[in-house]
C-alpha cells in the first residue's frame, strides 16, 4: 500500500521547531510529506487539487481562532476526502473516516454558538441594569 501523501500546516513560520516534529512524526508513521504549508489556502488548495491525502498538523486550533473557523476547515477537507492528522490532540480521522469526530465538533460549535448568544444577551441587558442603578430612587418611580 501506497504511503499517505501529507501535507503539512504550520502556521507560524518562524516555528521550525514544530516544522521539524512535524516531519519528524511524518517519517515515523511512513508518510510521504508533498507539502509544507504555511498558509491555510494553500492547503486547502492543495487539497482539492488531489495532491494531499492528509493534512498534518500539531494542534486543532492550528486551523482557526474560532471553533467555527475551525470546522469550517474541517468540512472544507471532509468534502475533498481530505483526513486530518494532529500530534497533541491524537486526532486521525484518516483512521477514522466515520465521521464521528465531526459530529463532536459540530456539536462543541453548537454549544460555543449559544453561548456566545448568551453573552451578548447578558451584555445587552447589563449597561441597563446599570444606568437604572444609577439614577435616584425619586426618579424611577
Amino acid at each position: 500500500m501506497p504511503a499517505e501523501r501529507v501535507g503539512i500546516y504550520c502556521p507560524q513560520k518562524t516555528n521550525s521547531s514544530e516544522e521539524l516534529a512535524l516531519m519528524q512524526f511524518a517519517q515515523c508513521r511512513d508518510l510521504l510529506v508533498v507539502s509544507t504549508c504555511t498558509d491555510l489556502e494553500d492547503l486547502l488548495s492543495a487539497s482539492r487539487r488531489g495532491s494531499v491525502d492528509c493534512v498534518l498538523l500539531s494542534r486543532l486550533s492550528g486551523l482557526g481562532n474560532t471553533l467555527d473557523e475551525v470546522i469550517t476547515a474541517l468540512e472544507q477537507f471532509r468534502q475533498a476526502g481530505i483526513g486530518v492528522i494532529t500530534i497533541e490532540e491524537g486526532i486521525n480521522t484518516v483512521a477514522e473516516p466515520s465521521g464521528l469526530f465531526q459530529v463532536h465538533v459540530a456539536m462543541f460549535a453548537n454549544i460555543q454558538r449559544e453561548m456566545a448568544e448568551q453573552r451578548t444577551f447578558s451584555q445587552a441587558e447589563g449597561p441597563r441594569e446599570r444606568r437604572e442603578s444609577l439614577l435616584p430612587t425619586d426618579v424611577l418611580r
